[in-house]
């Protein structure tokens, strides 16, 4: 990967461990293994900024080998850090996974009060 690039340390670890735990592929190799475009997979080898759903599907291809899983708790907590001692620019993959996480964590809240609602009104 171009060190050149304007990458976050997160994007950059997930890329190399999945390269690592996938082994040595064509590109088309890679694509199909999960499911991002040739030309698209070339370009975040290459430094390309990585979207999170294709971040989160180099994700589960890691954790379903249980090797590179990220833990989460600890680059949120160096993602904060670099933030609060002012090095690093833009959105961290990490932030975005974390509003993500508390995204979800919401609409499954409303869920429950929804159903109580209405086994209450029932």
């Amino acid at each position: 990967m171009s060190k050149a690039s304007k990458i976050t340390d997160l994007q950059e670890k997930t890329m190399n461990e999945f390269l690592t735990t996938a082994g040595k592929l064509t590109l088309s190799e890679y694509s199909e293994l999960v499911g991002i475009e040739r030309t698209r997979f070339f370009r975040l080898i290459h430094g390309a900024e990585m979207k999170m759903r294709e971040f989160e599907k180099l994700q589960v291809y890691l954790d379903s080998f249980k090797e590179g899983s990220v833990n989460w708790a600890d680059e949120i907590k160096q993602t904060h850090q670099k933030k609060i001692l002012g090095t690093g620019a833009g959105v961290d993959l990490s932030l975005q996974w974390q509003r993500n996480i508390r995204l979800r964590e919401m609409i499954a809240q409303a869920e429950v009060t929804k159903e109580q609602s209405l086994q209450v009104s029932a």
